[in-house]
């Protein structure tokens, strides 16, 4: 059975994901239920595996909130890059998971991505 993961992607995003997304798609279900809370939220209860937020300005409250909540959960909240962040700025995009999947995606992240920070 393939995991249920959400992904972020928009025009303009600091990173583009895309590639990303067709790589881990043949181990994954992606879908994009379009609130990034709600996707982590899912990953908390256990409906989700894996978010991945390719952001990285004006959503930092959005991604400190849902780090208490899926870590507190068991999860793993990092930027892209499988890197800790601070949350008072900018972020570098973010991978929130159950913790099972997060090694392969940043893993796969860094196949197709150079981190900008």
């Amino acid at each position: 059975m393939k995991t249920v993961c959400h992904y972020d992607l928009w025009v303009g995003a600091e990173y583009n994901i895309s590639k990303v997304l067709q790589d881990l798609g043949n181990k994954t279900y992606f879908i994009g239920l379009g609130s990034i809370i709600r996707a982590c939220m899912c990953i908390a209860s256990g409906d989700f595996s894996m978010a991945i937020f390719p952001g990285t300005k004006h959503k930092n409250c959005d991604i400190a909130a849902v780090k208490v909540i899926v870590e507190e959960a068991g999860g793993i909240v990092t930027d892209l890059f499988g890197n800790e962040q601070r949350y008072d700025e900018s972020i570098n995009g973010a991978v929130i998971s159950n913790g099972k999947v997060h090694n392969e995606a940043i893993k796969t992240i860094k196949k197709y991505l150079k981190d900008k920070k």
